[in-house]
């Protein structure tokens, strides 16, 4: 018999469809707090820094998951009204970033020819809508999976960046350690809120494990090119 159709056979729920648990309201809103101040300064460092290195301070990769991933709980799928309104201003900064990595997002992939480069830039945002979207369907506009999922991908995805490119440009050491608090914050909270879930702590421990790594990895270039590891933003 599938596990599954054994936790139904035993009378447990799935634990997807686990009802949250409710912990300390002051616990749970400095997590909040966390996540999203830090994830808010992250956007605007990483756009400032693109802006001055002329790079894209956010992966490729993750930014199509990004977008897609603001763009469905900002105006497909209901959030309550707090989310929604970090939702609004995130998918603002996205935007910028889109920008950004159309005008510098080539310089990563030098030997695409720019059409090439557009055409396979605009196939990543509709892959990453489409997915932000098939995936909370299925789970019933849970946003958490996605959400969790994306964060632990752009944790890799940063490092790949930065063994890609070869250099520290569009990144700062500010960006990797507020990446790794808020990461922890927002994964912390949501095993807070659905304990029976398991993916959650996996996540939680690759997520945390790839941004040290990123950290390490990006000070040592640092110091391999003779710039300040704590430069300004």
């Amino acid at each position: 018999m599938p596990q599954w159709e054994v936790l139904l056979a035993a009378g447990d729920p799935v634990p997807a469809l686990a009802p949250k648990h409710e912990i300390d309201l002051t616990v749970q809103t400095i997590l909040q707090l966390v996540f999203a101040v830090g994830w808010s300064a992250i956007y605007l460092m990483a756009i400032r820094r693109g802006f001055k290195d002329g790079r894209l301070g956010i992966p490729l990769l993750a930014l199509a998951g990004n977008i897609g991933w603001e763009t469905m709980f900002t105006w497909v799928f209901p959030v309550d009204r707090a989310n929604w309104t970090i939702n609004v201003f995130w998918f603002g900064i996205d935007l910028v970033i889109v920008y950004q990595a159309i005008r510098f997002g080539r310089r990563d992939f030098p030997g695409i020819p720019p059409a090439v480069y557009r055409w396979s830039v605009a196939g990543l945002f509709a892959f990453g809508f489409g997915f932000m979207y098939a995936l909370p369907h299925d789970l019933g506009g849970d946003f958490l999976y996605p959400a969790l999922l994306l964060d632990c991908f752009l944790s890799y995805a940063f490092i790949w960046m930065l063994l890609r490119r070869g250099s520290t440009a569009g990144q700062t050491m500010y960006i990797a350690v507020l990446k790794l608090v808020a990461n922890a914050a927002a994964t912390v909270l949501a095993i807070a809120n659905y304990p029976d879930r398991l993916l959650f702590p996996v996540l939680f421990a690759t997520t945390v494990v790839l941004d040290i790594l990123y950290i390490v990895m990006l000070h040592r270039a640092f110091v391999k090119e003779g710039r300040p590891v704590w430069r300004t933003v």
